[in-house]
């Protein structure tokens, strides 16, 4: 039934009506009582006590600045506050959804991607990318042979040398914006447990990586002559890589290649690690 019927249940028999609402004269007479209360509040409140709620609204005490104002002077405050933020959020997300297309954003990461990873190894008679790497072996000769020709192009596609302003450009569109960083993690290898008839060919294996046989002895770093030593992951600024099948932490023995290099110095430094 809607307000203005009657109830004909048993336990009824009165009729429902609408509450009335607050006249101009009932709501100022509330807020007087809201008042009555809070200024009772504030004389129980101790001088710092007092001090810090009018700071809070934004003033000084004195004995022209009463209790109510400083009342209805934060509530203010905060309800532009609140507006303000909330049409900040609104602009921000409208912002960031309409400058950038999220689905042409991952087709270009993923041809990036695709370019890098699947570039050929140069000098191979056979289609070799860097999904075909099996051995050390191959690694190195992907590290030497293909990333200096990416991330340190110096001629465009003609033999044109590049201006020292369009250096540092991956693909002449993606811009270096850091060194790039090559980071090692490291086991302490194991005797391996093979059939005797290959004890003399199979002399140690390095097991999956795990905190407990993680190697973080010292090792040849760069320049020639100086020790890496490991780094954590708060050192480092990076976070664990977790695939769900290798996991590894974000430490390890890291050197960031500087950006005014060029692909002779990347070579010598990949060749002297290499060695």
């Amino acid at each position: 039934f809607s307000s203005t019927e009657m109830d004909t249940s048993e336990e009824g028999g009165k009729q429902l009506q609408q509450p009335n609402p607050e006249s101009p004269q009932e709501t100022g007479q509330k807020q007087t009582k809201q008042i009555a209360v809070a200024t009772d509040a504030f004389e129980k409140m101790n001088k710092r006590q007092q001090l810090a709620l009018f700071a809070a609204a934004g003033l000084k005490a004195g004995p022209n600045v009463s209790l109510a104002y400083a009342i209805e002077k934060f509530r203010r405050e905060k309800i532009r506050e609140i507006l303000l933020y909330l049409l900040f959020l609104s602009l921000f997300t409208i912002s960031a959804l309409v400058q950038r297309d999220v689905t042409d954003a991952h087709y270009y990461t993923q041809t990036v991607k695709d370019v890098i990873i699947g570039q050929d190894f140069p000098g191979v008679t056979w289609r070799k990318t860097f999904m075909d790497i099996s051995v050390d072996s191959d690694f190195w000769d992907y590290m030497t042979s293909v990333v200096p020709s990416l991330l340190y192009a110096e001629e465009w596609y003609n033999g044109q040398p590049l201006k020292p302003e369009e250096l540092n450009y991956v693909l002449h569109v993606n811009r270096l914006v850091q060194a790039p960083r090559i980071r090692q993690l490291r086991v302490n290898r194991e005797i391996c447990d093979v059939p005797l008839r290959l004890k003399s060919a199979i002399k140690y294996c390095y097991p999956a990586l795990t905190s407990s046989n993680e190697n973080r002895s010292a090792i040849a770093g760069w320049p020639p002559g100086q020790l890496l030593e490991f780094s954590s992951s708060q050192k480092l600024q990076t976070g664990d890589y977790r695939n769900g099948l290798f996991p590894y932490s974000g430490g390890g023995f890291a050197i960031d290649i500087p950006l005014y290099f060029n692909q002779s110095q990347v070579n010598e430094l990949f060749s002297y690690l290499r060695s």
